[in-house]
Formats: structure tokens, sequence, C-alpha cells
């Protein structure tokens, strides 16, 4: 039994032979009405349902719309000869990507379809073909006279911001090729649109990681900002403080992070304006000649009796962090802890002296530890040295 007519059209967009313009020669025999038929329906789509002599006509009602390496998009003059070849070649010189190895997979929708309606891959000709049907179809329905716009997009959501990381001025040849050091958040994926076969299809970008504070850290974050703002010489945008010199030095966000934490813990003279007895903070600390020297000077003030605070014994005030470790992994060797003295003096700190003061949260954002290395490390400290090495997983922002 004979085909129908769109039987026959589907077997020739799904096979992509021409067909044949002689009308005796329509496929399986076709007679009479229904071989008129088949002619009139391969004229559709040779020549988007117009005549040879009218393909050249543009339609003022129908434009087709490219996207663009900005956000915004453009509109590309078209007319019923358009080939899917000439829109592609526009869309790359619209988006800078004609020297780029890989193109984008292009698709399209109409103007009027809604906007949860999927978009249709538009790779062959024959697509292109069809687009410009509905488009007719679209406008012969119309009440009012409107425009129809064919609408290009691109299939892949991670081309354009792979597009924008391959055409930055610092990319260089290899530059693209970049390793992931983040473990702990994702890092963006990107096409390698530079790769040859057998290449890797994606690209890993380096991620910093960033160092989440907690609802009350943050807090007290907010507060260290807006106190630290009000200096007239620096401007409400800078965050400053005055050194032990009488310098004005802006505050980093690795200072404000710390002092907030140290806020958040309650530590030990630690308030707003006294920042945490740390190294990071030592230019905002009285010099100790000073502080000697004006304490010679007689005071008529009364001054409340200093609360008593927990020292460290004399017997330990100059042993080293890594002696320190040392002794821990002598009692069990399993926990291989000195290897993160390395840690400690990369951030300044060698001596227990020099640490005793931080609090719990601080000594857990100073290096990478497990957790349960942590506790042992908390278990195993000795009787007589009032500090403990609590150190967890995370990165550090001292």
């Amino acid at each position: 039994m004979p085909r129908t007519i769109a039987q026959q059209v589907d077997q020739y967009l799904l096979s992509g032979v021409e067909l044949d313009e002689d009308i005796s020669g329509a496929p399986l025999g076709l007679e009479g009405e229904e071989a008129g038929a088949y002619y009139e329906m391969k004229k559709s789509i040779q020549f988007g349902g117009h005549t040879q002599g009218e393909k050249d006509k543009v339609n003022p009602r129908i434009s087709c719309v490219l996207p663009t390496f900005g956000d915004a998009s453009t509109r590309f003059l078209i007319n019923e000869a358009t080939t899917l070849e000439e829109v592609a070649t526009a869309t790359h010189k619209a988006l800078h990507c004609t020297e780029v190895k890989r193109k984008p997979t292009l698709t399209w929708k109409l103007s009027t379809d809604k906007k949860k309606d999927p978009a249709t891959i538009l790779d062959t000709p024959e697509e292109w073909v069809t687009a410009m049907r509905r488009a007719r179809e679209t406008i012969s329905r119309q009440r009012k006279p409107s425009e129809v716009e064919i609408i290009v997009g691109i299939a892949e959501s991670e081309y354009l911001n792979s597009l924008k990381q391959r055409l930055k001025p610092q990319s260089q040849p290899g530059a693209s090729k970049l390793k992931l050091k983040s473990k702990t958040k994702a890092a963006p994926l990107l096409l390698n649109l530079d790769a040859e076969d057998g290449e890797d299809e994606y690209l890993l970008l380096e991620v910093k990681e960033e160092n989440p504070l907690t609802e009350r850290e943050q807090l007290y974050h907010d507060l260290l900002i807006k106190q630290h703002s009000q200096c007239q010489r620096c401007g409400p945008d800078v965050p400053c403080k005055i050194t032990n010199l009488g310098v004005h030095r802006r505050l980093t966000f690795q200072q404000l992070d710390v002092w907030a934490l140290a806020l958040a813990g309650n530590s030990t003279d630690v308030t707003i304006n006294s920042p945490p007895d740390m190294s990071l903070f030592n230019e905002f600390r009285p010099h100790p000649s000073r502080l000697l020297s004006s304490s010679c000077q007689p005071s008529t003030t009364p001054v409340p009796m200093a609360q008593p605070e927990p020292s460290l014994d004399p017997a330990y005030t100059s042993l080293s962090i890594a002696d320190f470790l040392h002794t821990i992994q002598q009692k069990d060797p399993r926990r291989e802890v000195v290897k993160y003295a390395s840690t400690f003096e990369e951030k300044g700190y060698l001596d227990l002296s020099e640490i005793f003061h931080m609090n719990e949260k601080m000594l857990e954002m100073s290096v990478s530890m497990p957790e349960g290395t942590a506790r042992a490390v908390r278990k195993l400290s000795f009787d007589d040295l009032p500090i403990l090495y609590i150190i967890s997983k995370g990165s550090s922002i001292l």
C-alpha cells in the first residue's frame, strides 16, 4: 500500500535525499492529484512554501533573534531564501565564537510559544524550514497583524560562561586547563571549547574556599564594620583602626573575621574596640615598653582588681608547638600530629605562649586536622599544660 504524502515527506526529512522535481518521478508511483499534492509539498520544503521566483521576498512580519556574547540579543534580517548556514554564521559572529573550535548547538522557538515550551534543536536545514513554516502558519492564524520572531538560542547552558572564560584577555594557550584545588566547594563546570578529538569535554576552574560565619559571628562582623567605619579621614566605606604608632590602618577581611569569632566565643579581654591578643593584631596592641613606662607613673584613679586568668606554666613558656605535638605523638604514634607543626609555623605561631589565649573556635580554624585526631590531641594533652588543641577540618582564616 503506497504511503501517504506525509509519510513520504517524513522519509525525506529523515534521509535527506533530494526530491525529484519531475512529477512523474514521484516516489512509489504516485499519480494524479496525489502526485500533484506531493509536488506542492516538495516545493514547500525546498522554497519555504513559495515558488522559486518568490523565495527572495522578505516577510516583514517574520524576524530572527540571535543570542549575543552579552546579555542582550540582536535581530537578523531573513527572507524565504535564508538558509540555516547563514543563520548559524550570523549567530557565531554575534557570539564572537567564529575562531573557537567548538561551536554551540543552536535551538529555536517562536516568540508566540509559551515560556515553558521547550526549544527545538536547530541542527538541520529541514528544521529551519519547519521554523519558517511555523512562523507563517502563526501569522496566518492571527486576528490582529503582529510580528512573529524566530528566537535562536543555545542548547548548552554552560556555553556562554565557557565562552566568556575562553575569551578573557589573560587566557593563553593552555591557561584554560585549570586544576580544581578546592574540595569543599563545587567548581563551575566549563566546556573545553578548544578540545581536540579525544580530549576532555569539560574544564574545571580553581575555586577559593570561603569561610562561612555563623549567624552570631556575622552579627559581630557587621558590628565591627559599623564601629570602625566612622573615621573622617578614611571615610565611611573603609573600616580602620589606629595602630600603636598612630597610623590609620585598614582592617582586612581576615582580621574582621577572626575578631568576630573571638567576640562570638566570649574571649577574654576582647571587645568591640579591643582585638584579640594575637600576632594578627600586634600593631594594634600597646608596646610592652610603653606599658612598663606608664605603669611606673602613680595613678589616683581607682582601678578594679583584675580577674584571675589561667596562666601558662613558666616551664612551658618557651616550649615550641612542634615539641608539644612531638610529645603528643610519642603517646599515640598513630595520630601523626607532628605534621601539623609546619602549618602553625607558616602562620607565624612558634611557641605555646603565642596561642595560649586562643579560644576553641579560633583554634578550630587554624589547621586542617580530622575530627577524631583533634579529640585525641585534646585527650592526650599534658595535665599541667592548660591549653587544648581543638582543631577540626576546614579552611584557615588565621
